[in-house]
């Protein structure tokens, strides 16, 4: 058995209370090394994450870079595309003029054709040409103009009255 009284009186002496305290002191400084080996654990974990999250961070970075490249090549597709459309547009209105135009001809044309059916008719029942070949009626000339012009034969070719 441990005698009791022993250590009681060891204790109350000088030497046993500084081997107390040094032992109490040593306690202390384990518990402290280990609460900073713990500490330093944390430590690491933290910057492993931390590093996760830069890397995560940098990827991100990446997508919103290759995000905006796509974003402004949609901004510069658009703008071709309005600038087509304002072409197309510009195309259409020339069309429509063209339309008209040729809608005012075609009108022209049909007066002149029926204007020339009308004079032919009434050449039909006249004369073309005296005996020595040449035009006599004025509204033959006029038939005649009219379907050199319209064939694009040379009037300086064709036959007229002297």
């Amino acid at each position: 058995m441990i005698p009791i009284a022993a250590i009681t009186t060891f204790l109350g002496t000088g030497k046993g209370k500084l081997i107390i305290g040094l032992a109490l002191a040593g306690l202390m400084a384990a518990g402290f090394l280990i609460w900073i080996a713990f500490l330093k654990g944390d430590i690491a974990d933290l910057r492993g994450e931390l590093s996760k999250r830069d890397t995560e961070i940098a990827r991100l970075d990446k997508k919103i870079s290759a995000l905006k490249l796509e974003i402004r090549s949609g901004e510069i597709e658009i703008e071709k595309l309005s600038e087509s459309v304002a072409n197309s547009e510009n195309a259409v209105v020339a069309l429509r003029g063209q339309v008209a135009d040729e809608k005012k001809a075609l009108r022209q044309y049909q007066i002149d054709l029926n204007e020339a059916q009308q004079l032919l008719a009434k050449a039909e029942n006249e004369p073309i040409t005296n005996s020595t070949g040449v035009l006599s009626h004025e509204d033959s000339v006029r038939v005649v103009d009219h379907y050199n012009e319209f064939w694009g034969l040379c009037p300086e070719n064709a036959a007229r009255p002297h």
